[in-house]
């Protein structure tokens, strides 16, 4: 059985795939980004189709962040921004946190609460996740202005947080160990991606990742953080964006 595990994105530069910076000090991950659109009312209620039930049913917020039920008294999410509330919203209910439980070796929190939820999120045991089809789930920053160089596209800019619930597609390109967080499902944005291509920013923290198991979508992941590109020399001048194509910047 696989753990649970916390979710990363990085950028592609042309057609190679560049080595991975964990940046736990940067802005950690916040809303979906997505290839395909800048409206910002795009993605903001349940997929449909062959995408109904894949997680967004699961979501609850906590605070301005989202968090996911996994038993009738405990939904999970993530550490680093900390206790923002003494309630859960999980489907028009409010839900009252009175305890909660830490992993020490990653940044997964795991929230009790008093009253009983009336569903949760399955989890994915498989241990297979690379290449399998994600839908991921966040909440809070739009797509901003473009970024070229040289005239060429290259990504976008991070935008103000709306904290509107948005989700989006990708694919898992890797399983990477890190020493302080354990180990993470890693994901590219690619310009050639999935219809519904998306990357994280600044905020999504939280969110839940889930995989397709035979037809029923289950919880593979909770949003952490989006590796970031630096524009200046000496890794001076960080850019908050997601881009696609990072040739020209600097890690």
């Amino acid at each position: 059985m696989a753990p649970l595990r916390e979710f990363v994105w990085h950028v592609k530069a042309g057609a190679l795939l560049v080595a991975a910076i964990w940046v736990f000090h940067a802005a950690l991950a916040r809303s979906i980004i997505l290839y395909c659109t800048a409206d910002p009312t795009a993605n903001t209620t349940a997929p449909t189709g062959s995408l109904a039930n894949s997680g967004w049913q699961y979501e609850g917020t906590y605070g301005s962040f989202l968090g996911t039920p996994i038993a009738p008294h405990f939904f999970i999410t993530a550490q680093h921004f900390g206790v923002v509330s003494n309630n859960f919203t999980f489907q028009g209910a409010n839900y009252t946190i009175v305890n909660s439980y830490d992993d020490p070796s990653s940044d997964l929190r795991i929230f009790e609460v008093a009253e009983t939820f009336p569903s949760y999120a399955p989890f994915y045991t498989g241990s297979d996740e690379v290449r399998q089809h994600l839908i991921v789930i966040g909440r809070g920053t739009q797509r901003g202005s473009a970024i070229t160089t040289n005239g060429v596209a290259r990504g976008w800019q991070w935008r103000g947080t709306d904290e509107v619930q948005r989700w989006g597609e990708n694919t898992v390109a890797a399983i990477r160990s890190t020493s302080s967080a354990g180990d993470m499902l890693y994901a590219l944005f690619d310009a050639n991606g999935l219809p519904n291509e998306c990357q994280l920013s600044s905020g999504d923290s939280g969110g839940g990742v889930f995989i397709d198991d035979n037809g029923v979508w289950r919880l593979a992941g909770i949003n952490y953080d989006v590796d970031y590109v630096c524009t200046g020399p000496n890794g001076s001048g960080i850019l908050y964006a997601a881009l696609f194509d990072e040739r020209s910047f600097l890690w």
